[in-house]
């Protein structure tokens, strides 16, 4: 399977349509179309906004390894939690850490 066919694979996977993936990374209904196809290879800005508007993992899009889905922050959290034995006060110190503005 080419990253062709994973770009297509994850954007029905999340049932959206050509055009809703367009609008959501800024490019034509006809540029995913190509990409799909195989007409056209996506360019790095499209690979990297695509995988961060639709929760793709990148490694997964580029080369099939682990799963489609990126880890979100709550999965993050936990095997965090889990494997440093941290409490609930705990992880949310981190949570706050993290998502506070830069």
């Amino acid at each position: 399977m080419t990253l062709n066919d994973r770009f297509k694979l994850a954007r029905e996977t999340l049932k959206l349509s050509q055009r809703d993936v367009a609008e959501q990374i800024g490019v034509g209904a006809t540029a995913i179309s190509r990409i799909e196809s195989g007409g056209n290879n996506p360019a790095e800005r499209t690979i990297k906004l695509f995988c961060s508007k639709l929760g793709i993992s990148e490694d997964w899009l580029r080369t099939g390894s682990g799963p489609m889905m990126a880890a979100t922050l709550d999965d993050e959290l936990t095997a965090l939690a889990q494997a440093h034995g941290l409490d609930e006060m705990d992880v949310a110190l981190i949570r706050t850490y993290i998502s506070r503005p830069r």
